[in-house]
């Protein structure tokens, strides 16, 4: 079709074709953001007065289904995981940390003899840039004895380090470098480290006999579904996990409630009566 013949009903029927020949709403998604993308750079062209793209009703993307992993299946991870990739599997589920927020950490706000971390920025990786995180507010999150050693390890091998040659907005930029900083300093391929973690899932397996299953796939964001669920199940406070986690509001914790719940320990001791 001529640019010009472009209309908005054709692109609404287009994406509905593209739903009803099987692909996912995030890949129809994608597909449509390329043609608003090359549509957009025609009419900055001025080959056409506007965007056709524009107020099409795309797929709604259902939510994903959010996974813990159990002590075991940590466990079972840590034994296949590469090494190389330990501390930033540590640091994801030993703190909860959204991924831009464990990229964008900083040397600065670690201290090893409290064992504590601070989280005060978040590395936007589309943007190339760092900023304050998600809800503006810093936050200290305390760390287990495991992750401050794995952390001492890495200081030893790596030093301080300089910050990236990246923007900082809104704050000063810190003195030191990166803690998952790669070899060149900048932030880690977030890509990477999923294809890595999937396959760990993959490789590993919890349980005997019959029950022996494998853990299956696992994303670095139910990382820190888990670090939320153990601190739920081990009787912390909802308030201090909704602080932990950084969330804005202590609706969002809300979904680990239902992890604590002791109730289920008198129904059961009813239905054996």
């Amino acid at each position: 079709m001529k640019l010009a013949d472009i209309s908005r009903a054709d692109v609404q029927s287009w994406t509905g074709e593209l739903s009803d020949g099987g692909l996912s709403a995030s890949t129809v998604r994608k597909i449509t953001g390329l043609l608003s993308a090359c549509l957009k750079a025609a009419v900055l062209a001025e080959l056409i007065p506007s965007n056709p793209c524009t107020g099409v009703e795309l797929p709604k993307i259902p939510p994903s289904p959010e996974r813990w992993l159990s002590t075991d299946e940590v466990a079972a991870i840590r034994d296949v995981l590469a090494e190389s990739y330990m501390l930033m599997f540590e640091l994801l589920v030993g703190t909860g940390m959204r991924w831009g927020e464990a990229t964008g950490l900083h040397w600065d706000d670690v201290d090893l003899d409290a064992g504590t971390l601070a989280v005060r920025w978040s590395h936007d990786r589309r943007g190339g840039f760092l900023k304050p995180p998600k809800t503006h507010a810093k936050r200290t999150i305390p760390i287990s004895e495991r992750l401050v050693k794995l952390l001492d390890a890495r200081l030893e091998e790596t030093g301080y380090g300089e910050p990236p040659a990246l923007d900082y907005r809104e704050m000063r930029r810190p003195s030191y470098g990166l803690v998952l900083a790669t070899g060149v300093g900048t932030p880690p391929n977030g890509t990477s480290f999923a294809h890595v973690l999937e396959a760990a899932g993959q490789a590993a397996f919890v349980g005997e006999g019959a029950r022996r299953r494998r853990v299956g796939h696992v994303r670095p964001h139910d990382l820190r579904h888990t670090y939320a669920s153990r601190l739920v199940q081990s009787g912390v406070p909802i308030q201090a996990v909704s602080k932990l986690l950084g969330h804005g509001s202590l609706a969002v914790t809300q979904r680990y409630a239902s992890i604590g719940d002791s109730q289920w320990d008198s129904v059961r001791a009813a239905l054996e009566s």
